[in-house]
């Protein structure tokens, strides 16, 4: 792993992230890759917000953050996508909730509301025809429906 790379773990339940993140010596002035894996959906719109506003006041021009979410219409239960029933029984048997999610063509909107611009969204239909296609143009596995990568940079 290069030199530069620090992981700052965060229990939302008990840190605040500039708390965390002032701790551990975190520098303004570099640009920084702000990655929130498997992280949104389980956050809710306050704890969004200002995690969010944090990392736009944190951020450098240049700075991207990486993170994963789930669609509003999942947490209305609509079942849209593949996977979704699925997934919220996995979800409940493990006693989680999921407060937050995005609507479908809202990324650009909620990332210019924190100065973040979309660089790359990965929905799940992209995901399979990047990397569940076969030579002969066949879909060879299915990747669940209700999330999206994004990368945003500042």
């Amino acid at each position: 792993m290069p030199p530069n790379l620090i992981f700052i773990p965060v229990d939302f339940n008990k840190e605040t992230v500039s708390d965390v993140l002032a701790l551990k010596g975190f520098e303004k002035d570099k640009t920084t890759l702000f990655l929130m894996e498997g992280l949104t959906m389980y956050l809710d719109s306050e704890a969004i917000e200002e995690t969010f506003n944090l990392i736009s006041e944190c951020a450098k021009k240049g700075s991207e953050v990486l993170f994963d979410f789930i669609y509003a219409s999942v947490i209305r239960r609509e079942n849209l996508y593949y996977g979704e029933n699925e997934l919220f029984k996995r979800v409940e048997k493990f006693k989680e909730q999921w407060p937050f999610g995005i609507e479908k063509d809202g990324i650009k909107d909620f990332l210019e509301k924190y100065h973040f611009k979309l660089k790359e969204q990965f929905k799940s239909e992209e995901l399979e025809q990047r990397y569940f296609t076969n030579n002969a143009g066949e879909r060879i596995g299915r990747v669940n429906g209700t999330f999206c990568l994004v990368l945003a940079e500042k």
